[in-house]
């Protein structure tokens, strides 16, 4: 493990003022893990992100979320632990500080905001700008968003999807596809959308997603007004098809 050590951790922590065992293990509780007979495993969840990551990142993470006092809050801390241990590099320190900076009913706004996601960049805004209000998100919640560096401010912004000559387009919906046949004249699928920033997609990566197909079927109700229709949920083997839409299972690596 390019010749580092758990001592050799203990010893960058100590550099930087961190009290290495504390400190793992209060990480580890935020994760909602505790080890009362022994901090082993604490230190190694912590040692694995100390190892990816620099000193910077450490204090950084520490100093951001040692404050943390709702239990929601705490939850998405330790998610971004977990996320660092699973994948080092997911989080940037400038989302840490977005994700300090946030208000437990932000949080909540954006977390409803991860059940809209399409193609992992956008939420779908509706020709009247207020295609997710009837599931929990308004207009005024995105201007929020927005100023909390979430969703970016651009309320003009718009998503080209396919060729004018393209036939059949698919729209993520994670893990789901969403295949979209155009009929009439030949033109390409254009959404208005709120844009996620770079800062929004890493923290999206902490919502657990509940698909909301009421959502999916407004896209699908706006669009076949412009000419393009929702022809069938692509659903992964092993998810739940959308009860009442077409859908067809596919096969995934």
């Amino acid at each position: 493990m390019r010749g580092h050590t758990l001592q050799t951790t203990q010893l960058r922590a100590s550099k930087i003022g961190l009290n290495f065992p504390k400190l793992s293990h209060h990480l580890l509780m935020i994760h909602g893990k505790t080890f009362p007979k022994s901090n082993h495993k604490s230190e190694t969840a912590l040692f694995k992100v100390a190892h990816y990551r620099t000193d910077d990142w450490m204090a950084e993470f520490v100093d951001m979320c040692k404050n943390a006092n709702d239990s929601k809050m705490r939850e998405l801390w330790g998610r971004v632990l977990a996320g660092e241990i699973q994948n080092p590099g997911s989080f940037s320190i400038r989302s840490l500080f977005t994700l300090k900076t946030l208000l437990a009913s932000e949080a909540e706004q954006f977390r409803i905001v991860g059940n809209l996601v399409f193609q992992g960049e956008f939420v779908y805004r509706g020709p009247d700008n207020e295609a997710a209000s009837p599931f929990g998100v308004t207009y005024s919640s995105f201007l929020t968003l927005a100023s909390c560096g979430l969703v970016a401010p651009d309320t003009n912004a718009g998503w080209k999807i396919g060729k004018p000559s393209d036939e059949n387009v698919l729209i993520t919906y994670e893990p789901y596809l969403l295949l979209f046949k155009r009929f009439g004249s030949p033109h390409p699928m254009e959404l208005s959308a709120w844009p996620l920033t770079a800062v929004g997609k890493e923290l999206a990566r902490l919502i657990e997603i509940r698909h909301n197909w009421d959502y999916v079927k407004r896209l699908a109700a706006d669009q076949k007004v412009l000419g393009w229709r929702l022809d069938l949920v692509l659903t992964p083997r092993g998810f739940p098809p959308p009860s009442d839409l077409p859908t067809q299972t596919r096969e995934t690596n």
